[in-house]
């Protein structure tokens, strides 16, 4: 998943979940229709979450 396309959708999400990684890839994960642990590990990859 690229960088530019997370980051935005990233930073839209509510803080409480953002703060959380596994609420942010449930979240993200559904919006860009993945799973959640792809899109986990994508979030781990960019460093956007730890």
């Amino acid at each position: 998943m690229p960088a530019d396309l997370v980051r935005p959708e990233l930073q839209r999400l509510p803080g409480v979940v953002r703060q959380d990684p596994d609420r942010s890839a449930a979240a993200l994960a559904a919006l860009f229709e993945v799973s959640g642990a792809a899109l986990g590990f994508g979030l781990i990859n960019l460093g956007l979450v730890s």
